[in-house]
């Protein structure tokens, strides 16, 4: 907001977005230009302001963006946003001179859990998986879902004594507890460094 008062006590023109609120408290997101009105001698006399509503196109824009990046079942980045991630965070690791870690686990024998329990039993464990793996690790960890069963975690700053060591932290948070209907699940693992 601070560069529009800026520019326009220049004189100049500025356009931009910005978030009012309804009376029923939800948000309205407007495209908004402003622009000056000078009188002959080029003083600024007043300003025209034109707004449009573009709720609809953000909210339209996130979807396609969520669609895009997330896995709808489990709202982890999906292999897209994960190949991103790693991307990301092979180029820190690299600059910094830094320890990368990359993991990657596969539930072990999942379509025995869709066959004897039904895919949406199969559905509440991957969910569930992706809810304890995700409490498993720090925040600057990257977890995502690749597909299926397969999951891949990007763990900056962690050499691979380190990445076994999550390894093993991971294969007990999916193991050690049953899973609702299902009962207990394993995981197998791969790890570079």
């Amino acid at each position: 907001r601070e560069g529009l008062r800026t520019t326009l006590a220049r004189g100049d023109s500025w356009a931009g977005e910005q978030v009012n609120y309804h009376k029923d408290g939800q948000p309205l997101i407007e495209s908004v230009v402003v622009a000056p009105i000078r009188q002959t001698d080029g003083r600024v006399s007043h300003f025209v302001e034109l707004k449009q509503d573009i709720t609809e196109r953000k909210r339209a824009a996130d979807e396609i963006h969520r669609l895009a990046n997330f896995d709808s079942l489990t709202s982890l980045p999906n292999r897209r946003a994960g190949m991103g991630a790693l991307e990301r965070a092979w180029a820190a690791s690299s600059r910094f001179e830094q320890a990368l870690s990359v993991l990657v686990l596969d539930i072990d024998h999942f379509k025995r859990v869709n066959d004897s329990h039904g895919h949406d039993a199969g559905d509440a464990v991957l969910v569930e998986l992706a809810r304890r793996l995700t409490a498993s690790l720090r925040q600057v960890d990257r977890l995502a879902r690749f597909g299926g069963e397969e999951f891949v975690v990007a763990a900056p700053g962690i050499d691979l004594a380190g990445a076994a060591e999550l390894a093993e932290r991971l294969r007990r948070a999916v193991a050690d507890e049953p899973f609702a209907g299902v009962g207990r699940v394993t995981a197998s693992f791969g790890l570079a460094a």
